[in-house]
């Protein structure tokens, strides 16, 4: 490993790229922060390939919503393997982790002094780590979910599928064990690797407050209520009760629309059209965070994270909840009320909560605040006196001056063994 002022930095995905959301707001904040302090850096991800089984079986390229080019990423992006996707998750894993040694002779050659894997997909894990041990380069793990306890939680129906996701957990907590660092976004993830003997830093998603701020402009008096969505409309995301209960709502005389920027399933269309929700549910396609800020947010009254009623995702506070708080949006959520979500809602009073599938307290909600416009005022007031505390920027510098002290740790540690010899 070299000592000079320029370290090469590689993340490490199996994402496809260029990427998009979470993930990329994520990486290319760190990437900019990391580039200000001199060290050379560069993702590298997946071309990901779906089979279809429909009107024949067929594999496809799919491709990013987004270019190269779209003024989101100051590092460049590159697509070193590939990710296959099937109806079968255990079949995806297998194939996937013998992917990622393609991910891992990239690194063995282009030896960087610093990998950070991003998780998940979590698939990575192995072939990673192995090439930083041949390489002798920092090893960082970014975990944004812990996939091996929701691969774990989902196969409990099936002793085979039980028996792989316990290897696969085994495998990859070993493995956290030995990594020079581990990061992860909230502190649910940091209790979960703590009841498992892994050490943890919490690095929290965040906004960028820069791009994501109230935006003071004129706007019209008007009679309706708008809500927004942004991301990926489908899993654990259900916007199935939040357009029932809207449709009960306009059909009684209430305003009240829904925007659904992001990514949506075929079915979620289906759905709006078969309870004729289209008049009041309108799906925008892709913005990018500039636009999604200026154009959406600034014009919509509520932000909405509809999320399944599983207890696994506790853990969870999405991306998307730190760009609605700093842009003042107030949050309505449907979540279990011992959920980390829903607790720093109702801690910071900047939204409501409703438990999934309760259409009757979501209908009750937007009732109330129809014919309350000064709730709003008053939840986005106690968003706008907190969102300093969610800078993404403030996150990013936090990782660089960790990475800067494995540096040096390491940089002693190796002075120590030469001057031992």
């Amino acid at each position: 490993m070299g000592y000079d002022n320029h370290y090469n930095v590689i993340f490490v995905t199996q994402l496809p790229v260029p990427l998009k959301w979470a993930p990329a707001q994520r990486l290319q904040t760190f990437c900019r922060y990391l580039l200000k302090e001199g060290f050379n850096v560069h993702i590298i991800g997946v071309l990901k390939l779906k089979v279809t089984y429909s009107p024949r079986i067929r594999i496809v390229i799919e491709e990013s919503l987004i270019k190269q080019d779209a003024n989101i990423s100051k590092c460049s992006e590159t697509p070193i393997s590939l990710y296959f996707i099937t109806r079968n998750s255990y079949i995806n894993s297998i194939i996937n982790t013998i992917l990622a040694f393609i991910q891992a002779i990239y690194l063995i050659i282009k030896k960087p002094d610093i990998i950070i894997v991003s998780v998940p997909p979590a698939n990575l894990i192995l072939a990673s780590f192995l090439a930083s041990q041949i390489i002798k380069a920092v090893y960082v793990v970014d975990i944004r979910d812990p996939v091996e306890e929701i691969l774990l939680h989902y196969s409990r129906n099936s002793q085979i599928y039980t028996a792989l996701a316990k290897i696969l957990r085994k495998l990859n907590y070993a493995i956290y064990r030995k990594a020079d660092a581990v990061i992860v976004v909230t502190e649910g993830i940091k209790e979960i690797l703590k009841n498992n003997r892994i050490n943890a830093i919490t690095i929290p998603n965040g906004a960028d407050i820069k791009i994501f701020r109230p935006v003071h402009k004129e706007k019209t008096q008007r009679d309706d209520l708008i809500l927004v969505f942004s991301g990926v409309a489908k899993g654990y995301y259900d916007l199935r009760p939040f357009i029932v209960a809207l449709r009960k709502l306009n059909d009684a005389g209430y305003k009240i629309k829904l925007l659904i920027v992001g990514d949506i399933e075929e079915d979620l269309e289906k759905f709006v059209k078969r309870v004729n929700a289209s008049e009041y549910v309108n799906y925008l396609g892709y913005y990018s965070p500039e636009e999604l800020a200026s154009k959406v947010f600034s014009n919509c009254d509520i932000g909405v994270i509809p999320r399944i009623n599983d207890p696994i995702l506790d853990y969870a506070i999405p991306a998307k909840f730190y760009e609605y708080v700093t842009s003042g949006l107030p949050i309505f959520a449907l979540s279990r009320k011992e959920s980390a979500l829903a607790k720093i809602i109702l801690n910071y009073d900047i939204g409501w909560v409703c438990e999934y599938k309760d259409i009757e307290c979501i209908i009750k909600t937007l009732k109330e605040i129809y014919q309350n416009r000064t709730l709003i005022g008053k939840k986005r007031k106690n968003a706008l006196a907190i969102r300093y505390q969610f800078d993404r920027n403030t996150q990013a510098r936090l990782l660089v001056k960790i990475i800067k002290a494995l540096i040096n740790f390491k940089h002693k540690l190796k002075h120590r063994r030469e001057n031992h010899y």
